[in-house]
């Protein structure tokens, strides 16, 4: 059986047929210099000029905004082999 790879897309392709789905994101703090990989469920999200807002999580629920071209994972793979792609995009940012 071959393993599930998930889907990446850009958070701007978000969209609400989506909600409910399990999603990976990858967030860096500078001002920590701490990077956090993310696997939750996207509960809502909304898109403006600032980019794509998303909550996520159950319960607490958290929110956070990406931009519109992140790369996220949809139904991320357990074995975390998306991650080295997730982390691309913020070494693409700051090149």
């Amino acid at each position: 059986m071959a393993a599930h790879k998930g889907e990446t897309i850009t958070a701007g392709e978000l969209h609400a047929g989506h909600i409910g789905t399990l999603i990976r994101f990858r967030e860096f703090d500078p001002g920590a210099e701490v990077a956090t990989i993310t696997t939750a469920e996207l509960r809502q999200l909304s898109h403006d000029g600032t980019g794509t807002h998303v909550v996520f999580g159950l319960g607490a629920e958290r929110e956070t905004t990406l931009a519109h071209d992140q790369t996220l994972t949809l139904r991320p793979p357990a074995d975390y082999t998306d991650v080295p792609g997730l982390m691309a995009y913020d070494q693409a940012t700051v090149a």
